[in-house]
């Protein structure tokens, strides 16, 4: 499971949280501890771009361990290319 909130700054820039889950087995999900939980901001950038051309984005943060079985600490970085 994995949700987001975000907030735009202005044209460019936002600001967000992101919430990652994995439950290997639902109908075995064992204790809360046992899955894998993390949690923490992210910075969200559109690159200036012409009309016709690829559009860029990047997000990047750090998200914290919430249980026993995440890492205290893992890095997210994005880089979106629409064309």
């Amino acid at each position: 499971m994995n949700w987001q909130l975000k907030r735009e700054l202005n044209k460019r820039w936002s600001l967000g949280l992101e919430g990652f889950s994995e439950i290997e087995d639902l109908a075995h999900a064992g204790s809360f501890d046992e899955q894998q939980h993390r949690l923490g901001p992210v910075a969200y950038y559109e690159f200036p771009h012409a009309e016709g051309r690829p559009e860029w984005k990047a997000a990047g943060g750090v998200l914290f361990g919430l249980s026993d079985a995440t890492s205290d600490f893992t890095y997210k970085f994005d880089l979106e290319v629409e064309f």
